[in-house]
């Protein structure tokens, strides 16, 4: 049986990439390539995926059923339960390009990606903060060319996968629940800090905060670091001046 995937088109670039933990864990457990319907950009360097084979199956991801009621350590474990696959062995979306580039070889870089869809944009005392506490780093915007202006080196509105390069090459990646994250996350060797901004979390929001947590499973990860804009810890988050 060759089973096909359908994407949709429609959706956030970091709503994507979350796809892209399937076809490893599939093909390792079955052995067997996932054909892409859909031709998405996640599945262009993957060498799990075909697109030039029919499908007996087909299964919709976006509105793809699980069973209630589970907890899981990672979206790709949720993924393959969800699959009915035995063993999750990748863990963490891959975009399969840049994996092999290293920061090391490069100076200490950060990307910094200051604005979100649905999450609004760091704001200016963030901002200043990273400016100071990595000023001895080079620090690159990433994003889109309407993403909000900051001091750092701008690398605003490049092709998606320009910016995946420099994720890539970055010894650390801060930003706020985007896209760009999503990215970050594809590259285990990022240091990853992600900032919970009080325009959308209150402080007994953050004290229930925590990954995989109802309502929160579709994007916050164990091993990525979290912030708050305050002064002092609250729950799993640290105080901003910490990043």
């Amino acid at each position: 049986m060759n089973l096909g995937i359908i994407t949709p088109r429609n959706v956030g670039i970091g709503d994507a990439i979350q796809y892209g933990c399937i076809p490893e864990n599939y093909h390792r457990n079955t052995g067997k390539k996932i054909t892409d319907l859909s031709r998405s950009f996640v599945f262009d360097h993957n060498p799990f995926v075909s697109r030039d084979q029919d499908a007996d199956e087909v299964i919709d991801l976006w509105n793809h059923k699980f069973k209630p009621g589970h907890h899981f350590l990672s979206k790709s474990e949720r993924w393959c339960d969800g699959l009915g696959l035995k063993k999750c062995y990748l863990r963490h979306p891959r975009l399969y390009i840049y994996e092999n580039t290293g920061y090391r070889d490069f100076a200490p870089t950060i990307s910094v990606h200051c604005s979100g869809k649905t999450r609004g944009h760091l704001s200016d005392k963030v901002i200043e903060t990273i400016q100071s506490k990595y000023r001895d780093f080079k620090i690159l915007q990433i994003g889109g060319e309407k993403d909000r202006s900051t001091p750092f080196t701008d690398k605003r509105g490049l092709p998606f996968f320009e910016s995946v390069k420099i994720i890539a090459e970055s010894s650390v990646f801060i930003g706020i629940d985007s896209a760009m994250y999503h990215v970050a996350r594809c590259y285990p060797q990022v240091r990853r800090k992600v900032v919970i901004q009080n325009s959308h979390f209150n402080e007994e929001q953050l004290q229930k905060f925590h990954p995989y947590k109802e309502d929160f499973d579709d994007w916050i990860d164990y091993d990525t670091e979290y912030f708050n804009e305050l002064d002092y810890d609250i729950g799993i988050t640290n105080s901003l001046y910490k990043i």
